[in-house]
């Protein structure tokens, strides 16, 4: 009998699958493990969060799902808004609080946008900063989507995007929770 790893999926709108056909159904998480029964997400994603939002809601959906793993992709959001070093504080305090709950966090980096987005100006430096923090503070666990959808011009690849040049498609979530899969074999 299959007894998988329980996974909470928090984040945001590119988490939830809020712009995808079925919604969470289509998204990243739900395509990690459809069928070995390794691991079971409960997609507690929510479009539009921020990393306060995320964080502020993190304890209670830690109790309700009493996770093994959490896996989180949020920021996009708080992008010129929030100075990116509020944004790294606020993960490594969620990745504490999963810690303390006994759960292993996963990190995502922030995925690309196109060339046309509109904040891309302000967006793209403080992505790429945030982005290189994540890997470094994460390490070898990190669920690198920034590099497994950019284009070799550093935007979001055009072959993964949705059509509104932020929310990746349904082939970028494939690609996605290929990614994902690759890492979560590691030890």
């Amino acid at each position: 009998m299959c007894t998988p790893t329980k996974v909470l999926a928090v984040g945001d709108s590119i988490v939830a699958g809020d712009h995808l056909q079925w919604g969470q159904w289509d998204a990243w998480p739900a395509r990690v493990d459809p069928w070995s029964c390794r691991w079971a997400a409960a997609n507690r994603a929510v479009g539009g969060s921020g990393t306060a939002d995320v964080a502020a809601r993190l304890p209670g959906d830690l109790a309700l799902v009493q996770p093994g793993e959490v896996w989180c992709l949020v920021g996009t959001n708080d992008l010129c808004h929030v100075h990116p070093d509020t944004i790294c504080g606020r993960l490594a305090q969620m990745a504490q609080t999963a810690a303390t709950a006994g759960a292993r966090w996963r990190q995502a980096t922030i995925t690309p946008t196109a060339a046309a987005y509109p904040w891309r100006s302000c967006h793209e430096p403080d992505r790429v900063a945030v982005n290189a923090w994540i890997r470094s503070y994460f390490g070898p666990s990190v669920l690198d989507f920034d590099a497994t959808l950019r284009a070799p011009n550093g935007t979001l690849d055009p072959a993964y995007d949705s059509g509104d040049r932020l929310h990746p498609n349904v082939l970028g979530h494939v690609r996605m929770a290929d990614t994902a899969r690759n890492v979560l074999a590691q030890p």
